[in-house]
């Protein structure tokens, strides 16, 4: 199923791209980064360290402020959402970790930004403001 694929008789058109993202979530077990940050933790903060472990996906469905992220696990974009933004001093895949800002079964249309911000923090072997 794609987000072009799905549509729902009771929904508008504008909602339908977002309604299909959220059945894919459910049906992959995906957790929508906005439900992260509902928990609070290192990644509903500006200055956290976040790690997105292994074995976990996580969709960004809402701007992300962190100080850092490592991807351990599987970090994607949600392709039907118009000028997200993931802001941290760095962003590093690590291991078998993936990061999806789009595929070739939903490829990424919509404006999406990578903010690599000088906020001191380091990678160990990367430094500073590094992707």
């Amino acid at each position: 199923l794609t987000v072009a694929q799905y549509t729902d008789s009771n929904a508008s058109p504008d909602s339908q791209p977002k309604a299909a993202v959220r059945r894919l979530m459910a049906a992959s077990g995906a957790t929508p980064w906005s439900t992260v940050i509902s928990r609070g933790g290192a990644c509903a903060s500006s200055t956290g360290a976040c790690v997105v472990p292994a074995g976990e996906t996580w969709v960004i469905d809402v701007n992300a402020d962190v100080g850092s992220l490592t991807v351990e696990g599987h970090l994607q974009w949600d392709t039907s959402t118009e000028g997200l933004q993931l802001s941290a001093g760095f962003v590093v895949a690590e291991g078998a970790g993936r990061i999806e800002i789009g595929s070739s079964d939903q490829p990424m249309t919509k404006s999406a930004t990578v903010h690599l911000k000088a906020n001191g923090a380091v990678h160990p072997y990367l430094g500073e403001r590094a992707f």
